[in-house]
Formats: C-alpha cells, structure tokens, sequence
C-alpha cells in the first residue's frame, strides 16, 4: 500500500491505521502497560498464561487486540473469547469491540449476532460465548487460541472443566 501522492505529501492518521489494521499490526492500539505485558508473554511462551491486573487495566481491550491481530495473520483461524454469561459477553467485550474497531477498514471485519461471531474477510472466526450459559456448548473441534475472560469469577469446578476439558484439549489440537 501507499500513501499519499509523493514527496511533500502527507499520510492522514486514517490512512496508517487502516494499513496498520490491514496488516495486523495492532500494537498501536495498546498502551505502555499492555505492551509490557507483551513483551513479557513473548519471552515466557506457555500454553496456559495467567494474567492479573486491576480493574480498568484493559484486559478486555489487550485480548481483543491479541485475538484480532492473530486473525487478521492467519486466514482461516478459529479462536475463542470466553466470558462469564453471553449477558457479559454482549455488554462489555462487545463494545469494548466497538470502540476498538472504530478506525478499522469497515469490510476486514464483521460481527455476527446471531452466532457470536467477529469474522475477519479472510474466513478467520473469534466466538464470542459465555461459560456459565450452557458449558456443554462450548466444545470446538479446535482453537489456535483462547481467552477466558475473568476466569476468576467462575465457580471452580467450572473453570477447571472449561480450562482442562474444554480449552487444552481444542488448542492441543492446533498445536497451541
């Protein structure tokens, strides 16, 4: 891609966000805190992170970005963004969703409400479920990735059945 007409010329904001959203590149979108964390989780890659922070911290927001990059870089990519109930998961990561995506090409991705679906243009899928709603839904032939959004909330024969059974189990299958 490029931008602008030549020397002298000036790239708008608009402009770089949508290559950078075209490309995946989405750690603009993260503040100082977030990339360390990054940076961090890159150096210790496990299958299993655990990540603790404060209220307002941005987890949400962090994991969307996570989620969305990986897609938009592997076409045909299946992740998952668990949360508590889908009440949870339609009040605060859908809008969470909203604000984040503001700047992104309108087409390079769409949300599915019926389904619970972000789907990128390149076939790639992030679900969007809740644990709690009904946990034998959960199950996925396999995940590249997956996000349990306050896991900590969960009762913990739950969180144990959806981490150990559910989770490992579709993301051992990708190799993840």
């Amino acid at each position: 891609m490029q931008f602008g007409g030549g020397i002298g010329s000036k790239i708008s904001i608009d402009e770089v966000a949508a290559h950078l959203w075209s490309l995946g590149e989405l750690q603009f979108k993260l503040h100082a805190e977030q990339l360390a964390y990054e940076k961090f989780n890159q150096t210790h890659n496990q299958t299993i992170n655990v990540f603790h922070c404060s209220r307002g911290f941005g987890k949400t927001w962090y994991f969307l970005c996570k989620l969305l990059s990986f897609a938009i870089k592997n076409p045909n990519s299946v992740q998952f963004y668990f949360t508590k109930t889908n009440k949870s998961a339609k009040t605060i990561v859908l809008p969470t969703f909203r604000l984040l995506t503001a700047d992104a090409p309108k087409k390079l991705i769409q949300y599915r409400d019926h389904d619970g679906k972000f789907i990128i243009d390149n076939g790639a899928e992030i679900l969007l479920m809740g644990c709690e709603d009904d946990p034998s839904k959960l199950r996925g032939p396999f995940a590249h990735n997956v996000v349990i959004d306050n896991a900590g909330f969960l009762k913990l024969v739950l969180r144990d059945y959806v981490v150990e059974d559910v989770c490992l189990d579709m993301v051992r299958r990708r190799n993840g």
